[in-house]
């Protein structure tokens, strides 16, 4: 409906010409990186794209920030075991504030914002890393 139209109208101005998907060798990048907003600090996520032609189990990743702090984990306590992005698909992840301010979307799973005044991602200046299971860094943005 109309607010889901809004809502990526207002992902497509954040994220325009910063977070376009990277030519890296993973199969699975992030995507999209939505911080907090003015007004709406912990609304934030981030949106991984399978951009290889099969599936990718992606059980155990991990979502950090530019501190190291982990943000997110696909598994254990927030979602079941054998998480698979299908090929050529998304898989989201969103803040609490963000799931619960937009009902009618779905998350992969939902994380509580490191600050609950500031939100986990700073939208100035920031960078958000994709840790595969093994805890290797398979892809990274950053934006100042």
């Amino acid at each position: 409906g109309l607010s889901v139209v809004l809502v990526f109208s207002q992902i497509q101005l954040v994220v325009h010409d910063v977070l376009a998907v990277e030519d890296t060798a993973s199969p699975v990048v992030l995507s999209h990186v939505l911080p907090g907003l003015s007004g709406a600090a912990t609304q934030e996520f981030i949106a991984l794209y399978n951009q290889t032609a099969t599936s990718v189990d992606v059980t155990n990743w991990c979502i950090t920030q530019k501190t190291d702090r982990t943000l997110v984990c696909l598994g254990g306590d927030t979602m079941a075991p054998g998480i698979q992005i299908p090929a050529h698909s998304s898989l989201t992840v969103a803040s609490r504030a963000f799931a619960e301010a937009h009902p009618e979307l779905s998350f992969a799973a939902i994380y509580e914002p490191l600050s609950q005044s500031s939100g986990s991602i700073v939208g100035s200046a920031d960078t958000i890393r994709l840790h595969a299971a093994d805890g290797l860094v398979v892809d990274a943005l950053s934006w100042s």
